[in-house]
């Protein structure tokens, strides 16, 4: 009996503790919440040769493995789609803002790196106060996610990469490198958007997941996308930004390899990629840039 009632102090003695998580007041992506999601909405500005561009997951028909086929087709809306969810914490709130793609076709540049495969979600985090002024921004950018303080206004100006649709407030990867953008084409702005919580998707999820949570296909391809709402970052989006390490944060997008940079300097001629070289020889995320430049793509999460 007395060793019952230690283990329930003790119990109710962590339970009093807060944790990191116990921080967020709620989160909601139905429709029933008085949120105006759209003010915080941002404007993507797309390369003059994107193909693919933000659509309803469903908008074409209630079976998933052929959006890429169908989006060929023309079958899907010309109305662009952004799903969105909204996470509250003590004295702020982060909009969520994601975008679907039926299919993602990245290379950089000239060197075929093959990351080729249907579905892709990509996503822009906008932090707001309790006054309602957005203060800080993260967009989804292929293996990492790009962070930013932010003061330019209630709708921030995103430029989104070809074919692989990962986004910037800059044009810029990590370290300062270009990414795949020659010049601006078709400009979708927040207004532009239908806006769509995920209760549809959720709703539909056990059709159209496979038992892992990735969105199914019948396309071979060694990229495995999986529903937002089952990444830990959906729920507690500011874990970005509590990360001490800017380049170190849940990686929702891969899985690591590490190579030799013996191997990379016979690829490739040096003019060029100097920067990139020297960008990628101190923290381990950088490899697996280095591993997408080499061609090499063993299984990860877009």
């Amino acid at each position: 009996m007395n060793k019952f009632i230690l283990l329930l102090v003790i119990t109710l003695l962590i339970l009093s503790f807060p944790t990191q998580a116990m921080h967020i007041q709620r989160k909601c992506y139905l429709k029933d919440q008085n949120i105006d999601v759209q003010r915080y909405a941002p404007t993507l500005c797309y390369d003059y040769k994107e193909k693919y561009f933000p659509v309803d997951v469903h908008g074409d028909d209630y079976n998933v493995t052929n959006n890429h086929e169908n989006y060929e087709k023309g079958l899907f809306p010309d109305k662009p789609v952004c799903y969105y969810n909204v996470v509250s914490y003590d004295g702020f709130k982060v909009y969520e803002y994601w975008f679907y793609y039926a299919y993602n076709d990245y290379n950089y540049y000239s060197i075929k790196i093959n990351d080729i495969h249907e579905h892709d979600f990509e996503a822009v985090f906008v932090w707001v106060d309790e006054d309602g002024y957005p203060f800080y921004v993260a967009t989804s950018m292929h293996l990492w996610i790009q962070r930013y303080s932010y003061n330019e206004g209630d709708h921030p100006f995103v430029y989104v990469e070809r074919g692989g649709h990962g986004m910037s407030l800059n044009k810029k990867l990590i370290d300062g490198i270009p990414m795949v953008f020659e010049k601006p084409g078709r400009i979708l702005e927040w207004r532009d958007f239908v806006f769509k919580d995920f209760s549809d998707l959720i709703y539909h999820s056990d059709r159209d997941l496979d038992s892992n949570g990735y969105y199914k296909t019948d396309e071979v391809a060694k990229v495995r996308v999986k529903a937002p709402w089952l990444r830990a970052v959906f729920h507690d989006p500011d874990v970005l930004r509590r990360s001490k390490n800017n380049a170190d944060n849940i990686q929702i997008k891969t899985q690591k390899k590490t190579l030799e940079i013996a191997k990379i300097l016979p690829k490739f001629k040096i003019g060029r990629f100097i920067p990139l070289f020297s960008s990628l020889k101190s923290r381990s995320h950088r490899l697996d840039l280095r591993r997408v430049l080499l061609q090499i793509a063993p299984p990860r999460i877009a």
